[in-house]
């Protein structure tokens, strides 16, 4: 069926555009169609270039512009921008084969808009703290049995990191995205490809050296440091989580272990990414890959 749908698409830039922009008014209904959208167009322009890659786009554009003329802002606006966005990855990743750079890329992005973000709202960890507040107050208050005190605590300490957070799961998505578009790429042209690339990532020294300095930076309590240390973690972070995989496909019987983590990561997160990170960073640094007592 992937396979059906996938030469399906790459037969006509018309049929792909049309099950692109069909995929992407589910939205209207509450189904996550976007989504899927957004990796047809990463998924073309992988396999058939910037061209085609670019029609698809079109197709995924006309709400946006529809809603455009209505004078109207909305879900479509933010969908056609993820759009672009996998675009772009996609094309960097097909011209250099290199998700490490399609990773650089994208923290440089996110870092670029978390510091727009400082620039245009000067008082934005103080907004971010007025909104959060409201928004328990709409929807948190009748599901969480914290007192006041409480909730004022997690908002004051969730605030400074907040922008950092939101820009760095956009992007997490997004990219996500690609690589789902690149293993359905693989299953179509190159058969167990995307497993050997996945396993492969890895952060360079100078995307290590600058997620440092931002660590510092956080530690020292700068406000647009905090949240461009955030967006930098991702990387790391994907690059973490490829070298699990790379150890348990070199030693089968940890993969229970594995399985664990993963477990463990959907009820303590944050103990997950920084574990996630802590690995990416020290593999950018010794690379793991190449140590015998790992690799054999």
């Amino acid at each position: 069926m992937v396979k059906k749908l996938g030469l399906f698409l790459l037969n006509s830039d018309r049929n792909a555009g049309l099950i692109a922009l069909l995929f992407n008014l589910l939205s209207l209904i509450n189904i996550p169609g976007g989504f899927i959208a957004g990796i047809i167009v990463g998924f073309v322009t992988l396999q058939k270039g910037a061209k085609s890659g670019l029609i698809i786009l079109a197709w995924v554009a006309l709400p946006t512009l529809s809603q455009g003329v209505l004078g109207q802002f909305g879900l479509f606006d933010l969908l056609l921008v993820r759009a672009i966005l996998i675009w772009c990855l996609a094309l960097i990743l097909r011209k250099q084969n290199s998700w490490g750079l399609v990773l650089e890329c994208t923290a440089l992005l996110g870092c670029l808009i978390v510091l727009m973000a400082h620039l245009w709202f000067s008082h934005i960890e103080a907004w971010w703290i007025k909104t959060l507040n409201e928004y328990y107050h709409l929807f948190g208050k009748d599901l969480w049995t914290l007192s006041e005190t409480q909730v004022s605590q997690i908002i004051h300490t969730l605030a400074p990191y907040a922008t950092g957070v939101i820009v760095s799961l956009v992007l997490l998505g997004t990219v996500v995205q690609v690589l789902i578009a690149r293993g359905w790429q693989s299953v179509l042209f190159n058969f167990g490809g995307f497993k050997k690339e996945f396993i492969s990532i890895r952060m360079g020294k100078i995307a290590a050296i600058v997620m440092l300095v931002t660590l510092i930076g956080g530690l020292c309590k700068m406000a647009w440091l905090r949240d461009i240390m955030v967006v930098f973690w991702l990387p790391f972070v994907l690059g973490g989580l490829a070298f699990l995989h790379y150890w348990v496909n070199k030693h089968k019987k940890w993969m229970s272990v594995l399985i664990a983590f993963y477990v463990i990561s959907v009820f303590l997160p944050v103990f997950s990414i920084i574990v996630l990170v802590m690995v990416g960073f020290m593999d950018s640094w010794f690379n793991f890959r190449k140590m015998k007592f790992i690799s054999r």
